[in-house]
């Protein structure tokens, strides 16, 4: 079932709300230049505290004893985490010998979904139509019914049971202990199957129990549960040593270094990994500053473009007008944030890529122009 409601709004009103968003457009555009910046310090960094863990780490072939002369260095080994601890689920009275025991809680809710289309009418005003639609899913965060625009859906406002991961207290590899931060990097889980006997009201399909009174045909308030534990398995950790304690190890570069790979994996395959990791974060950081450049110069030019709204055509050619423009600012001043902070690490590359930023602008600004002859 879904609903329909139609809003209005006038010209000055939008007028208001344009001119608003130009101060949080300004402050998009400084948010992504300071990202953009510090992004290509940290990648930088980075990389070269990988260059030097991996060219100091040490190899440690028996891990049955704690080596008293590689302490405080960085240090690599494979063997299997285990802790010889049994992790316990009261709710289910259930005991797993794991390193990790998680409950997964999911709750059957409504979701609302919103479709809307907004049309521009001649003075500069709009019309949005939004259509409402009503979905019963799993979920194992509680969502929030009381600003749904129907009041017929509503939601539990608790669930009754909540999730849950337990860690073993002491996780070794060898005579190792991992510290938090590779604990954490622990994350392999494996179904674990319910127990014979489950408390009134849950009912077990497969590895899945559900507390309803049909499982087959669900209501909103029931409850979906899956039990997981992360095993003993075999891993690969660079990490500094400590007594015998694995933790991060401190580069001189204001880094740190804590590694844990699943299998028998030498050092340098690890680097590698991290080394890749590093490369992907670096890209991904560099799309969301260009992205958040973008959407800062629209909606500094927003006001210029509900003006144009006054009449609907042209305000259709002023939109996509900004649109290449803000493309047109967003690139070029992404290359030269990172040039200049790659002037400041190496110096060559920095320039490099200030160069390359000069030549897409102004092939940016040459197709603008070619466009508006065009167009003309």
């Amino acid at each position: 079932m879904s609903t329909k409601r139609v809003t209005r709004e006038s010209l000055p009103v939008r007028m208001r709300k344009s001119i608003s968003g130009v101060l949080g457009g300004i402050a998009l555009v400084a948010v992504a230049v300071v990202v953009l910046y510090w992004n290509e310090g940290r990648a930088v960094e980075t990389a070269r505290g990988l260059v030097e863990g991996e060219t100091s780490v040490v190899r440690l072939d028996e891990i049955g004893e704690v080596d008293q002369g590689t302490d405080g260095a960085l240090v690599h080994l494979t063997g299997k985490a285990e802790s010889g601890e049994v992790l316990r689920d009261d709710a289910f009275d259930l005991e797993v010998p794991a390193l990790k025991l998680h409950r997964g809680v999911e709750m059957l809710q409504w979701r609302e979904n919103r479709e809307t289309k907004t049309r521009t009418k001649i003075g500069g005003g709009t019309e949005t139509e939004t259509v409402y639609s009503y979905e019963k899913i799993w979920s194992d965060s509680l969502i929030d019914s009381s600003g749904f625009d129907e009041g017929g859906y509503q939601n539990p406002e608790s669930k009754p049971l909540e999730s849950l991961e337990v860690t073993a207290e002491e996780i070794r590899v060898g005579a190792y202990r991992l510290g938090p931060g590779l604990v954490e990097r622990i994350n392999r889980f494996e179904e674990v199957p319910p127990p014979d006997e489950l408390p009134e009201g849950h009912v077990a399909q497969g590895n899945v129990i559900f507390r309803s009174a049909d499982p087959n045909a669900p209501q909103v308030g029931d409850l979906r549960i899956t039990l997981r534990a992360a095993m003993p398995t075999d891993v690969s950790v660079v990490a500094r040593n400590k007594g015998g304690r694995l933790e991060a190890f401190q580069t001189t570069t204001g880094t740190t270094i804590k590694l844990l790979e699943y299998g028998e994996l030498d050092a340098s395959e690890m680097f590698q990994t991290a080394k890749s990791a590093n490369k992907t974060l670096t890209m991904g950081l560099r799309i969301l500053g260009v992205l958040l450049v973008f959407v800062g110069v629209q909606s500094v030019l927003g006001p210029v473009v509900v003006v144009a709204g006054v009449l609907p055509l042209v305000g259709r050619v002023t939109r996509a007008g900004t649109t290449l423009i803000s493309g047109i600012i967003a690139v070029p001043l992404a290359f030269v944030t990172i040039s200049i902070a790659w002037l400041s690490y190496r110096p060559w590359i920095g320039a490099g890529v200030l160069l390359l930023g000069a030549v897409v602008g102004s092939g940016l600004v040459w197709f603008a122009r070619k466009r508006a002859v065009a167009e003309g």
